[in-house]
């Protein structure tokens, strides 16, 4: 099984109305003349829905029951190869943005680094993860980047791991705290939460008469 003090009925609500690190991504892209892509104004809508008393627990797929299901195993081998000793995290805001927070895989003990893992329920997608970096960052930059912004690390370790795999099982990159990176995916977010409170001022105000 995953980690203990995430995926329950606690964590899902202390997410609800917050924006969170795994879709930063739908945050950091503007749309054609406008501040955000459509993607990132539906996150946005979600965000201000969950703020008024809406709330969708999302379902499972069969690739997420999986990641879950053997991120203790991969926590484990990870654990083994580096020496590292990590703890559970829930979700956790950051320190100054009460609207931001994430929920990382793990802190590493006694450095200032956290880990995010990922176990690819399709076999091709661990060796690609395994073999180029540029796709790392493609489809998960903004939550390793955006991880580390929220909490202060200073690295984040991702984390591929295929049990399947038996020549290699893992495999580990790190990336380190990139102050231009985090500043964009900053700005980004606090734009979406200017955003989210004028979405949610004039639902609650509409200039309307009767």
């Amino acid at each position: 099984m995953g980690n203990t003090l995430q995926q329950n009925e606690e964590w899902f609500q202390a997410r609800r109305g917050k924006f969170t690190g795994s879709n930063f991504k739908y945050l950091v892209n503007k749309g054609r003349g406008k501040d955000f892509t459509e993607q990132g104004f539906a996150y946005i809508r979600k965000v201000v829905a969950e703020r008024m008393g809406s709330y969708d627990f999302p379902s499972r797929s069969k690739a997420c029951d999986w990641g879950n299901e053997y991120e203790a195993e991969a926590i484990e081998v990870y654990e083994e190869n580096t020496g590292y000793v990590t703890d559970e995290t829930g979700f956790v805001l950051h320190s100054e943005y009460n609207f931001a927070g994430c929920s990382v895989d793990g802190t590493i003990v006694d450095e200032s680094g956290i880990i995010e893992v990922k176990n690819p329920y399709n076999p091709a997608n661990y060796i690609r993860y395994a073999t180029d970096e540029a796709y790392i960052l493609k489809e998960h930059g903004s939550q390793i980047y955006g991880n580390m912004w929220v909490m202060d690390a200073q690295f984040c370790d991702f984390i591929a791991y295929d049990r399947r795999n038996v020549r290699m099982p893992i495999f580990i990159q790190r990336f380190h705290r990139d102050e231009e990176k985090i500043a964009k995916i900053q700005e980004r977010v606090l734009l979406a939460e200017q955003v989210a409170v004028a979405m949610y001022n004039e639902i609650l105000n509409p200039n309307v008469e009767f």
